[in-house]
């Protein structure tokens, strides 16, 4: 006889062993129950070696109780409702680091129910509880051996357009037009940026204990604080602007690099040749960019130092830069830039905002003046 409100066993893990005609279903319910009160009565941080989370096996009480509910055919058409649609919401793919209607149906689980009145399972609802259960263990598991995971970030560049991200640590990053990338949300394990088509140009702050790295097919680049950039095409190519990165070929070879050295990784190469990145004469300084991928394209720049925009036009124009004094460096700006247009008229642009004058020679762009905040 089913289970009434009368004679209810006053937990599921009562419940789940009470003598009764076996029915797969509600056997796996059993088992499922079992082994969240298992989990919560050891009160252990060693089982398995997981992370014991309190407040995840509490909010699976509840859970284990309405498993049971529907095991038994005691579901109001609510909650009955509520499991299937979650249980049909699993079969939907949601892309990685993006909510699914299952999570939000299984929050509804964990705390919206209501007890109402009862409905008996058909034939149909028994099969559906089955994957339903089993999908239910997964996710048991899951939350309750991995609790902290983060989130995964993924960030593809418009056409036409490069994208600037501010990073969780502080450092920044600009995609080239069609570029992709992903990184775990808030760097909780580790700042870890994996390059996954085009490419993309760092700026990333300082942090001896945490160093910074970017993987590209098999190809990583460390960096403690710099500015560099890494191109994933036919080969994996590294070239750093300011500061010093080492990277690793997928056979563990490595090579450090300097500033205006580049080196490019092809799947097939065990000892990387480091090359220095040419200069470009003054007399073209006046035409397009250099730099491939990044020419015609709309740069939209919020809040960014003249130091960190000239290591980004570095990069774009291989030019090199100077500074008469930091007071130049540290000029703040937020403005929009054509990366197609030559370098000469974005700095014109840019001396307008910031005060200064530039000087261009075969070694590169000079740029002194009063600086922001002061008029001439």
């Amino acid at each position: 006889m089913p289970i009434t409100k009368g004679n209810r066993s006053p937990t599921p893990f009562k419940a789940a062993f009470r003598p009764r005609k076996y029915r797969p279903a509600a056997a796996t319910a059993r088992y499922i129950i079992f082994f969240l009160f298992f989990l919560r009565s050891s009160g252990t941080p060693g089982v398995l070696n997981c992370h014991y989370n309190k407040a995840v096996v509490k909010k699976f009480d509840h859970i284990a109780q309405l498993l049971q509910k529907y095991a038994e055919g005691e579901c109001s058409p609510e909650e009955k409702a509520i499991v299937e649609q979650w249980y049909e919401s699993l079969r939907l793919k949601a892309p990685a680091g993006e909510t699914s209607g299952g999570d939000a149906l299984w929050e509804r689980i964990a705390g919206r129910t209501q007890p109402a009145e009862t409905v008996r399972p058909s034939g149909k609802v028994r099969r559906i509880w089955w994957a339903a259960a089993a999908a239910v263990a997964m996710l048991v598991t899951a939350a309750l051996f991995y609790p902290g995971r983060e989130s995964v970030v993924r960030l593809t560049a418009a056409a036409g357009k490069i994208h600037q991200v501010s990073l969780p640590d502080g450092s920044r990053m600009w995609l080239s037009a069609g570029s992709s990338v992903h990184y775990e949300a808030n760097f909780a394990g580790g700042r870890r940026v994996e390059l996954e088509s085009g490419e993309a140009f760092f700026d990333v702050a300082r942090d001896d204990a945490r160093p910074f790295t970017v993987d590209a097919n098999g190809t990583r680049t460390l960096v403690l604080g710099t500015a560099f950039r890494v191109s994933l095409g036919a080969t994996v190519e590294v070239a750093v602007v300011s500061g010093k990165v080492k990277v690793t070929a997928p056979d563990k070879k490595s090579v450090t690099l300097l500033p205006r050295e580049t080196v490019a990784i092809s799947a097939q190469a065990t000892i990387p040749e480091v090359k220095a990145a040419p200069l470009l004469p003054a007399e073209k300084l006046n035409t397009a960019p250099a730099r491939t991928g990044w020419e015609a394209q709309h740069l939209d720049l919020d809040d960014v130092s003249m130091g960190e925009l000239a290591q980004l036009l570095e990069n774009v124009y291989n030019v090199h830069i100077r500074f008469a004094g930091a007071h130049l460096r540290d000029c703040r700006n937020t403005i929009s830039i054509d990366t197609g247009r030559p370098l000469t008229e974005v700095l014109d642009k840019l001396k307008l905002i910031n005060h200064f004058e530039y000087t261009i020679t075969n070694e590169g762009v000079s740029i002194d003046g009063a600086g922001c905040g002061t008029m001439n």
